[in-house]
Order: structure tokens, then C-alpha cells, then sequence
């Protein structure tokens, strides 16, 4: 009996050792990286999102609470980013640039091309033409329209 009163209380040391170990080690990680904890929360969000956020964030400011954004995104993880930053706008999701003008059912079009992929060049190819888009914003690959009043909604 006396054996298993010594081996729970060995097993429950060997776990407080281990637990203080892992604190530790991942103390000292975050300790390394001071940078990071000086940061705002909009630094943070900037280096973990990085232009997704910027267009985001001007989305937000340029658009208001009520309106309909319509996403020319590259990823699928980019659009729950936006569904996330954009709330309380509605969402619509736009499966590549071909499909900008038809059926206009938006009030505003984010479009967003990461600049290494060079896709972001046959997007504004596409949109630009379109009569209906007045363009509000842009820069690092990324894009704000407005629908226009001939756009057919």
C-alpha cells in the first residue's frame, strides 16, 4: 500500500516539475520578444493581418454601419477576417472579377490582390472598365469602390 501512496505523490511531483518547466521556457519566449508587447492593438492586428487589415480598417471608416460590401478576396480566410473587422455590414462574397458588374446588389466593392501573386494587375483590368465603380481607395494591391449611381441596383 505504502508504494502507491509514494508513486502518486512521485507522479504528481514529476507534473508540477514538468508544468513549472513549460511556464518557464515559454516565459523567457515571450520575455525574448519585447517588440511585441509594445505594441497597440492596432499594431498587433497590422502585424498579424498585415495589408488585409489596412484595407479592412479603411473599409470600416469609409463605409457606413448599414451599407453592403461586396469582397474580391484571394483567400477564403481573408473574407472571415472581413466578415469579423466589417460587422455590422452585410457581406457578399465575390468569387472572382469577372463576376463585379453583373447583378450589382452592393453599395461598396473591397477588392484585394496580394502584390507577389500579380493578380492583383488582371483585377483592376476587369474592374476598372466598369462604369458603375467610382474607385474611393487604394494602395498595396488593394482597392475601394464605390457603386455608382448607374449601377444598376
Amino acid at each position: 500500500m505504502k508504494y502507491k501512496k509514494t508513486l502518486k505523490y512521485a507522479i504528481i511531483s514529476a507534473w508540477i516539475l514538468l508544468s513549472f518547466s513549460l511556464i518557464r521556457t515559454e516565459a523567457v519566449r515571450v520575455m525574448e520578444m519585447p517588440e511585441n508587447l509594445g505594441l497597440s492593438l492596432e499594431g498587433r492586428k497590422i502585424k498579424v493581418d498585415g495589408p488585409i487589415y489596412t484595407l479592412l480598417d479603411n473599409v470600416r471608416k469609409l463605409t457606413p454601419p448599414d451599407s453592403s460590401v461586396a469582397l474580391l478576396l484571394e483567400k477564403d480566410t481573408h473574407f472571415r477576417k472581413a466578415a469579423y473587422y466589417l460587422y455590422p455590414r452585410k457581406i457578399v462574397w465575390l468569387p472572382g472579377p469577372a463576376n463585379a458588374g453583373e447583378g450589382v446588389a452592393y453599395d461598396y466593392l473591397a477588392l484585394y490582390y496580394n502584390p507577389s501573386t500579380g493578380l492583383e494587375g488582371e483585377a483592376y483590368k476587369t474592374i476598372d472598365p466598369i462604369a458603375a465603380f467610382d474607385k474611393i481607395y487604394g494602395g498595396d494591391g488593394s482597392a475601394i469602390f464605390i457603386v455608382g449611381k448607374n449601377g444598376g441596383r
